[in-house]
């Protein structure tokens, strides 16, 4: 694979945003940016997660998002010019299945 970049984004609740972003930390540090986007509707607010990742490592997160499962899956999974709002383990699996070496 080549040295390619991509933007990814996520937009979850605070644990799961903190979770992936420090994930991404231990990886790439100061790969990572967590902000807070509150919402005039006074409803939760949501926390993005935003990175420039080189195409190796995507991978490794991409399986890191997977074990979360159930409701600790982002709201929102931008890899790129690909956004998935309210992504399945199985969203997730077939991106992941892009990014890999082998895919």
């Amino acid at each position: 694979m080549t040295d390619a970049t991509e933007s990814f984004l996520i937009e979850a609740d605070a644990d799961t945003a903190s979770a992936v972003q420090s994930h991404i930390e231990s990886l790439t540090p100061g790969a990572a940016s967590l902000s807070e986007r509150r919402n005039f509707d006074g409803s939760e607010p949501t926390w993005i997660v935003i990175a420039q990742l080189s195409a190796q490592m995507l991978p490794a997160v991409l399986t890191f998002i997977t074990s979360l499962r159930g409701p600790r899956l982002p709201r929102k999974l931008k890899i790129g010019e690909v956004e998935i709002e309210n992504p399945t383990e199985r969203d997730i699996e077939l991106a992941l299945a892009r990014y890999s070496p082998d895919g």
